[in-house]
């Protein structure tokens, strides 16, 4: 049999069949699968009135953070807060308060970026008169106990005034404020 015998219909028929395969495998695949990278920025949880306190070893608390509201994002597990204010305790002295306009906690809960202006402050406690510390865009590394700030600081320990330009504060044991470069002081006796 050669090729002009075959009928016509017959090739008709077999590029027909073709074609409704094609299109049911097509029909049937699954689509392809959500990569990490497809997921939408939202937020998969949200709270009001945000509270973490986070424990010493003899149940006493270590620190406390407090947001106005703070939402938690999937495709890079970081919650954003909207006006937090951190609570560093030490025994016998009063707590050292940090707030700021914004801020982050990453994944882990290592690190707390508190963004823009942030004022750590600390009570008048016996013969101390009390401090006050001006910086901007904080990042508090709860694991390793301190905070950190690139950015120009001021401190204020009422009458004296001490500025300078990057912040490290340890806030594990009685939480000191050192400034790293350019600092200038005024003090009053």
């Amino acid at each position: 049999m050669r090729l002009r015998e075959v009928p016509i219909s017959l090739f008709a028929g077999l590029i027909g069949l073709s074609l409704v395969s094609w299109w049911l495998a097509e029909l049937m695949t699954p689509p392809p699968e959500e990569t990490k990278a497809d997921l939408e920025h939202s937020i998969d949880y949200y709270a009001k009135d945000f509270i973490r306190t986070e424990m010493k070893a003899d149940g006493t608390p270590k620190s406390r953070l407090f947001a106005v509201a703070m939402g938690h994002y999937l495709d890079n597990n970081v919650s954003e807060m909207e006006k937090p204010v951190m609570l560093f305790f030490n025994p016998g002295v009063p707590p050292w308060v940090v707030r700021a306009n914004t801020g982050t906690i990453s994944g882990d809960g290592n690190e707390i970026f508190l963004g823009g202006k942030a004022w750590l402050s600390r009570e008048p406690f016996g013969s101390d008169k009390g401090l006050d510390a001006y910086s901007k865009n904080v990042t508090v590394h709860m694991d390793k106990s301190y905070l950190e700030s690139t950015e120009f600081t001021e401190i204020l320990n009422h009458p004296h005034y001490t500025s300078g330009t990057g912040m490290h504060t340890d806030f594990s044991d009685g939480m000191q404020i050192n400034l790293l470069s350019d600092v200038r002081g005024r003090y009053e006796f």
